[in-house]
């Protein structure tokens, strides 16, 4: 905090004392130095006024308080009174005044009136404190230039060249607050802001200000002021604000004429290709009716019947359709169906792709070897697959799709199932070879190796496809039906080669392994009934029988392969409606864009040159560029046609349709 001590015979700018004149006898001190003093421009102030006691007074017994404070003859409240204490400094000696001078907020002289005392006697002393007001500076007057496309629309941003907003503040400065009012009525205005408070000078500031709402096109004018109760007098900033439209504009709008000439002397040339343009529409719409023969498909049907609809709803009145318009609908109306054959084809495509994969589940390159659970879905998808075929064949795309939905549904289960099975065969196999093993028999020796291998068998993971569960369960029934062989063969040289007494019980025996050999569960079964037979005497074959046994067990029954007919490709197909050549006759139409272009440029440059320093884009500025360009279009168009000896029109082109057959 600052604090400043002002010696009254250094400030003083005159005396103000109650009692003017020599002292009298009731006066208790007298103000040698005078009785006023000028307030500092800082937060704190102590001011020491000189005192001399009258004869017989003693200092150190006076006592001084502030007992009211007059601002420019009306008295301030007590919060401002408060501001100014005093008290008796007996070493100079003098009246010491400890002044917050934030506290007196307002300009002016503020009379303290202080009341000395001794115990007995009082004395009141007027005491005048001058309050002075604080001088800002700015500039006089700010440029400030805006530039925007059309903000009334939300097109384009604003561009802002915002000078900067200096103020100056001299040394005897202090303002502890600061209003910024802007003095304009209207609803854009300039918002400044502020110091930060308390501003001490001397202090060159810079004030961020903001444009805000939309000024008009031109240039207005709007005023801020910045006032306070410390200041002598308001400081008024005036605004220049200058708004006007993107200069760039000037270009667009003088290509907007220039394009606006062109096309009235379009508008102006006879309609010379519109019946051939119609004509190639017709034939178009009859080429589009002929696509949808052989093509069954709903969504391809109903593209197509809307292509031919709009053909014929536009074409119907050509006459009043430029040819350009026609070709462009015909060449719309080619991409579109080319597009619509592209997707059919596509979609046939990828459902015959799926096909492969699925119908190396449902027509299993080896014959099924017996019955399996899947047998009646395997039927109704083999059904579901020639139902497909024919499908892709009439190209009916949406309905090949749900077949194909389905039949993949079918898929599934079958996987689902075949997974089961493949299960109950390891399953089985390893009961078996679990009864084998603890029943061991040199003829049965090759079975328990086989079911052993059989058992460690895993089916695929389950993020398989169905095609891959399927074939591992094909592969398992397979490598059963060969195990069920070798099984039957075995338990036939092992019951034949039993000793007398217990052939009996060892034909029962084996006709239970083979009645379980021919159930759906062979191996399971079987291992159920083995060991009845196996205990009527493992010990008393003979090694000759385990021979001829195992020499059973070296080949693999052969089994006819099945003929699976190959997969029809279903090519992809695209149908050719014709491909114009649009060919110019002659250099005309290429040099009247050349001339074109370069008027653009040319017309272009002048304008902006032309009309870029008064420009403001009003709607007067905007018709002028506008108008000019659209004139001098024109008129460059007539001179130019009647010195070619010609009416003043571009020059058409000759369209040559050739057709290629896809």
């Amino acid at each position: 905090m600052r604090r400043s001590i002002l010696l009254a015979g250094a400030f003083a700018i005159g005396a103000v004392v109650l009692a003017a004149g020599p002292a009298s006898a009731d006066d208790l001190v007298e103000l040698s130095s005078g009785a006023s003093a000028t307030l500092p421009a800082e937060a704190d102030a102590v001011v020491l006024l000189p005192l001399t006691p009258a004869p017989g007074v003693a200092v150190t017994g006076l006592t001084a308080r502030v007992v009211r404070v007059v601002r420019d003859g009306r008295p301030v409240p007590a919060e401002t009174m408060q501001a100014i204490g005093v008290r008796i400094e007996p070493a100079v000696p003098a009246l010491r005044f400890d002044v917050r001078v934030d506290d007196l907020k307002r300009v002016g002289d503020y009379t303290a009136t202080v009341a000395v005392g001794d115990g007995g006697r009082s004395e009141l002393v007027d005491v005048v404190f001058k309050r002075p007001g604080a001088d800002l500076q700015a500039t006089a007057a700010i440029e400030v230039k805006r530039t925007v496309w059309f903000p009334e629309w939300g097109i384009g941003g604003t561009r802002e060249e915002l000078p900067e907003l200096h103020v100056g503040a001299g040394p005897d400065t202090r303002i502890t607050e600061l209003l910024v009012t802007g003095l304009d009525s209207s609803a854009d205005q300039v918002v400044v802001t502020g110091p930060a408070m308390p501003v001490t000078g001397p202090a060159a500031l810079t004030l961020p200000y903001r444009i805000t709402g939309t000024p008009p096109l031109g240039t207005v004018t709007r005023t801020v002021q910045l006032d306070s109760a410390q200041l002598a007098r308001p400081l008024t900033v005036q605004f220049r604000v200058t708004t006007r439209r993107d200069p760039a504009l000037i270009v667009v709008f003088a290509l907007l004429g220039l394009f606006a000439g062109v096309s009235v002397r379009r508008i102006l040339v006879a309609v010379q290709d519109r019946a051939a343009a119609a004509g190639r529409a017709t034939e178009l719409a009859a080429r589009l009716a002929e696509l949808t023969a052989g093509r069954e498909d709903d969504h391809f049907r109903r593209e197509i019947g809307a292509l031919l609809t709009d053909l014929d709803a536009k074409s119907r009145r050509w006459l009043l359709r430029p040819a350009a318009e026609l070709d462009t609908l015909v060449t719309e109306a080619e991409t579109r169906a080319n597009t619509a054959l592209e997707e059919l084809d596509t979609g046939l495509a990828e459902v015959a792709s799926a096909l492969p994969e699925l119908e190396k589940v449902v027509r299993p390159d080896r014959p099924v070897p017996g019955p399996v659970p899947w047998a009646g879905l395997l039927a109704k998808a083999r059904k579901r697959l020639d139902e497909l075929d024919g499908l892709l064949d009439r190209g009916n795309l949406s309905r090949a799709r749900t077949a194909l939905d389905e039949l993949e549904t079918d898929v599934g289960l079958i996987a689902g199932s075949a997974r089961q099975y493949q299960d109950e065969i390891t399953e089985g196999a390893g009961q078996l070879a679990q009864v084998l093993t603890a029943r061991p028999a040199p003829v049965f020796g090759p079975v328990a190796g086989r079911a052993r291998q059989l058992a460690a068998l895993t089916a695929p993971a389950s993020d398989a496809s169905s095609a891959a569960v399927v074939t591992a369960a094909y592969g398992a029934a397979h490598a059963q039906a060969e195990l069920v062989d070798r099984l039957g063969q075995a338990v036939e040289v092992f019951a034949a080669a039993l000793p007398e007494a217990k052939r009996t019980p060892g034909a029962a025996a084996a006709a239970a392994v083979r009645a379980a050999l021919a159930g759906s569960l062979p191996l399971s079964a079987a291992a159920a009934q083995l060991p009845a037979l196996l205990e009527l005497g493992v010990t008393e074959l003979g090694r000759s029988a385990d021979a001829e046994a195992a020499a059973g067990f070296t080949g693999t029954p052969a089994r006819p392969a099945l003929h699976v007919p190959a997969r029809r490709a279903v090519a992809r197909s695209r149908v050719s409606l014709g491909r114009r050549q649009v060919l110019v006759t002659g250099v005309r139409w290429a040099v009247g864009l050349a001339r074109f272009a370069v008027l653009a440029v040319v017309l272009s440059l002048a304008a902006y040159r032309w009309l870029e320093p008064a420009w403001t884009g009003t709607l007067g500025d905007i018709l002028v560029v506008f108008s000019w360009a659209f004139a001098l279009d024109v008129s460059v168009g007539a001179v130019t046609a009647a010195m070619a000896g010609r009416p003043a029109q571009l020059t058409p082109t000759t369209i040559v349709t050739q057709r290629t057959e896809g």
